[in-house]
């Protein structure tokens, strides 16, 4: 975002281009058109960076990054769109110039429905109850899914511990069918990450995890 840096003391307050006012319109746009959408959505914006940062110079440039979630990606695309609408009216309003680049992109990732049908019959034969819920934190199974079924396990903490058992035992009861030296090993807690990622993704078709 590009205004004009000038001296604070004898630059009018009707005459300025201040970059960082516009920003901070800019950053309440992106809240309130997240916000404006029924669903799950989030957007962020985690820092802004005006220059020339000095306290007697009205700032002439900001940056500032957004961050849109959502398993939908059409609504994603959908609110940057009305964002961007947003950032045109507080150029016009305080007279500076906002330029975006794309820095990331990712398609979102769905849990396969037959792993987490599996996983749900397998909790509930351990007595515990479950619900189906969106992750929109970044995972390594998001890029499993490029490749493989994927389906996560979360577990509830509790005071901040995570109780990584629980998980390990609802993975374990889904392959006892026909438990192999492996899911025996997932059970005690011995197994490698890779090895329970194999394990996961053999559960799509029942079978033996491959390393």
């Amino acid at each position: 975002m590009t205004g004009f840096a000038n001296h604070a003391g004898t630059t009018p307050m009707n005459r300025r281009k201040d970059a960082l006012i516009a920003a901070s319109k800019d950053v309440l746009a992106v809240r309130d058109v997240v916000r404006g959408e029924q669903g799950n959505q989030v957007g962020n914006v985690g820092y802004v960076k005006a220059e020339p940062a000095a306290v007697n110079v009205v700032p002439g440039r900001a940056e500032f990054p957004v961050q849109l979630r959502d398993l939908n990606a059409a609504k994603v695309d959908l609110m940057w769109e009305h964002i961007q609408q947003r950032f045109a009216e507080v150029d016009k309003e305080e007279n500076v110039e906002t330029r975006c680049s794309l820095l990331d992109h990712s398609e979102p990732a769905r849990a396969d429905p037959s792993l987490q049908a599996a996983l749900r019959e397998a909790a509930k034969s351990l007595g515990l109850a479950t619900a189906d819920l969106p992750s929109l934190a970044g995972h390594d199974a998001q890029e499993i899914a490029r490749i493989a079924p994927m389906a996560m396990i979360f577990v509830p903490s509790k005071e901040g511990h995570q109780p990584l058992p629980q998980g390990v035992h609802v993975l374990a009861r889904r392959s006892q069918r026909n438990r192999s030296p492996l899911q025996v090993d997932i059970a005690a807690g011995r197994a490698t990450g890779q090895e329970v990622i194999a394990a996961v993704v053999a559960m799509a078709s029942d079978a033996e995890p491959q390393i």
